[in-house]
């Protein structure tokens, strides 16, 4: 299986956390994206976004390289 780079990792990372960010600015002001569901995507979209910092994000080594690299 092909490694995914560090920016795609990131890019990864950065869409989830922007769907999490949706469902809870849907959450908290009511923009009723999702209808009734408003609090059962919000937890999927949390568990979704931990998924992805686990299992795909970057790891702390992949960080500090790309830093040190600067």
């Amino acid at each position: 299986m092909k490694s995914l780079s560090f920016n795609t990792k990131r890019t990864i990372v950065g869409g989830a956390l922007t769907f999490t960010l949706v469902c809870l600015a849907n959450y908290w002001f009511g923009f009723n994206l999702f209808g009734s569901f408003d609090r059962k995507i919000l937890v999927v979209s949390f568990a979704i976004l931990g998924v992805v910092v686990l299992y795909v994000g970057p790891t702390v080594a992949e960080i500090r390289e790309y830093r040190a690299k600067k």
